[in-house]
């Protein structure tokens, strides 16, 4: 049997890392052209987040209140090496788009191993939007520096 919340609390965790580091990249990057984008992805995260979270309320558990260890860690990493490198954006993004590709995966994954159609139905709504955020950073990682 699936743990249903479990699939989702991780979600909401890998999230959270993502919305945490898009809030720190808009505030720290010295590019004005990339603000409004980790802008939107902030906001991206934060619908999701609060989908995922309500969900789980209405399994009668609560959605983890921060994100993982390992999204602490790889923001502490960009954190100084963007410090080092005067702020550049690439060290950020490089770090975004890690955090997408665990974010993507841990979705796809969600939607297989479910087992509550009504939670594969919400995951699948949010899909686009994750997709969409992935294939962004990974476009802005395979950019050439200016």
């Amino acid at each position: 049997m699936t743990d249903n919340a479990q699939l989702l609390k991780d979600i909401v965790q890998a999230a959270r890392d993502g919305a945490e580091f898009y809030a720190a990249a808009a505030r720290d990057v010295s590019d004005p052209e990339l603000a409004p984008v980790f802008a939107r992805m902030l906001e991206s995260r934060q619908v999701l987040i609060a989908a995922l979270a309500g969900r789980l309320e209405m399994m009668g558990t609560e959605a983890p209140a921060s994100g993982t260890v390992r999204g602490a860690l790889r923001k502490a990493y960009a954190d100084v090496l963007a410090a080092l490198t005067r702020r550049d954006a690439r060290a950020y993004i490089a770090q975004l788009e890690a955090a997408e590709d665990r974010l993507l995966a841990q979705v796809e994954q969600a939607i297989e191993r479910t087992d509550v159609p009504e939670i594969r139905s919400q995951l699948q709504a949010h899909l686009p939007s994750v997709r969409a955020c992935h294939d962004e950073m990974r476009r802005l990682k395979q950019r050439p520096a200016a």
